[in-house]
């Protein structure tokens, strides 16, 4: 078949039945979308536009990618169409809530979520975000149930990380550790619970526990100074000082400005110089001073014996 042939097909097809071509080109969009091509998804999101305009999903999704292009403005028309149009769409109210959370506009991020909520009451994504809100506001009292809410919900979501942090915000280490263990049951490369739930262990004296919590989370992100300074100081308490330096000095390479870090290395130095017995018990300034005090005290000597 000609080119020409196969547009004139095409044509026909599309002026029979706009919403089927709409529903292509959105469908192209979203594919596109999702290999990178943002030039290529608007342009295939633009013509479903065109072809219907009364179609919610491409406003939805055109929005979407205004938003990550920071077209504030644009996104929010295109929101705005979308939920005129499909008032009952709670996805495209959560991706607007979600939005709007970001743009620090919470009473209107409000508003999207509790309709969405009212569409689905056990909505959990839209349970997720009124507990983010509650959190952005400071009420960790409000945002407390609704996170717990949407664990029994959704059991493998990210709530559990967020109650752990609340908890550990709140001076609850032994809820925090438990809601963290929870998550990283979920999923296990995720550092921030699992360092975490090592600091915690770190706190407690549990020393054995946290230096295997620390040695997991290093080897998903080898140059990280919190980790090797948190598993450089268990191994201090566990009395494995040659271990404990090489770790500390790791982190304070990494993090050369951090006193506490330094104060453990010098920590660490000391307790192996003790045990390695002297004249490395002394540390090397000291040797030094020593070294020099005794040159100055030899030459008086001389100097008063001297005719």
């Amino acid at each position: 078949m000609h080119l020409a042939t196969l547009a004139a097909v095409l044509l026909q097809v599309t002026a029979a039945d706009p919403r089927a071509a709409a529903t292509t080109e959105l469908g192209r969009g979203r594919r596109l979308w999702t290999e990178d091509d943002l030039g290529g998804a608007l342009a295939a999101l633009d013509r479903a536009v065109a072809l219907d305009p009364e179609l919610a999903g491409p406003y939805v999704f055109r929005a979407l990618i205004k938003s990550e292009q920071k077209d504030q403005a644009g996104a929010r028309a295109d929101f705005d169409r979308a939920v005129a149009l499909a008032p009952g769409d709670k996805e495209a109210r959560r991706h607007y809530c979600q939005d709007l959370i970001d743009w620090g506009e919470l009473d209107a991020a409000e508003a999207q979520c509790k309709a969405a909520l009212a569409i689905d009451p056990d909505y959990a994504d839209a349970v997720y975000l009124a507990a983010k809100i509650r959190l952005r506001r400071e009420d960790l009292g409000g945002a407390i149930p609704l996170y717990e809410r949407h664990a029994r919900l959704a059991p493998r979501g990210d709530a559990h990380h967020a109650l752990g942090l609340i908890y550990l915000q709140q001076g609850d280490d032994a809820r925090a550790a438990a809601e963290l263990e929870q998550d990283l049951a979920v999923d296990p490369t995720c550092y921030e619970a699992r360092v975490n739930v090592a600091a915690i262990l770190l706190e407690r004296g549990e020393l054995a526990r946290a230096v295997e919590q620390y040695r997991i989370s290093l080897e998903h992100h080898p140059a990280d100074a919190r980790a090797l300074s948190g598993l450089g100081r268990a191994y201090l308490g566990l009395g494995d000082h040659e271990l404990a330096v090489g770790t500390l000095r790791a982190a304070l390479d990494l993090s050369p400005n951090d006193r506490e870090v330094a104060g453990a290395l010098a920590r660490a130095r000391l307790a192996l110089r003790l045990r390695l017995g002297w004249p490395l018990a002394i540390p090397p300034a000291a040797i030094a001073a020593g070294l020099l005090a005794w040159a100055l005290l030899l030459r008086r000597r001389v100097k008063a014996t001297s005719p």
